[in-house]
């Protein structure tokens, strides 16, 4: 395809109307610059295989093939866009997948081997409300606030919310956050 711009953005935006106009060259561009986000999001995803990750990857760029028709440009970038699909089939994965280890695999180390660094211990509890405490679509949200760096407005143009849905789900998902970090502190 081979469009010459200055911007990554413009470029990806480019791909992504040729693609939705059926230019397979489009698609090339388009699966060679989405990968590699592709799989930086995968591996945040502890609890999932590096085969599980490919196949989580590969049935994302699947969706994005069946759904590009849906795209909307003025409601998002194609990456926040196939970011999104990324991380909602990986969390489909951790659900749908055998993902424990098998018994023989297993280390047996004393939990004092491998303490929780002080530094590190709210974002420890953070892992764990977010796994425990927050529906899917505060999860996505507070991803997409906090890891992504969305503004209100961007969060909900790619939820298809509006400005005041996201801020209180955000305000609803930070309560449950720190109510879950207190009763954890609490058990000490």
């Amino acid at each position: 395809m081979g469009f010459q711009t200055n911007s990554t953005v413009d470029f990806l935006s480019q791909c992504a109307s040729a693609a939705q106009s059926g230019d397979e060259g489009a698609w090339t561009d388009l699966v060679s610059a989405l990968t590699p986000r592709a799989w930086s999001i995968a591996r945040s995803f502890a609890y999932l295989t590096d085969e599980q990750r490919e196949d989580a990857i590969s049935d994302a760029l699947v969706k994005l093939v069946r759904n590009i028709s849906r795209y909307d440009s003025t409601r998002a970038s194609i990456k926040t866009y196939f970011s999104v699909i990324v991380r909602r089939t990986c969390i489909d994965y951790t659900r749908i997948k055998d993902v424990t280890q098998d018994i023989d695999d297993i280390e047996a180390v004393p939990c004092e081997a491998h303490p929780v660094p002080d530094t590190d211990e709210r974002a420890y509890y953070l892992s764990e409300s977010l796994k425990e405490d927050l529906s899917e679509e505060q999860r996505l949200c507070v991803t997409l606030k906090y890891y992504e760096g969305l503004s209100y407005e961007q969060i909900g143009n790619v939820m298809g919310r509006d400005f005041h849905w996201v801020k209180n789900t955000l305000h609803a998902a930070r309560a449950l956050l720190r109510a879950g970090i207190g009763r954890r502190e609490k058990r000490g």
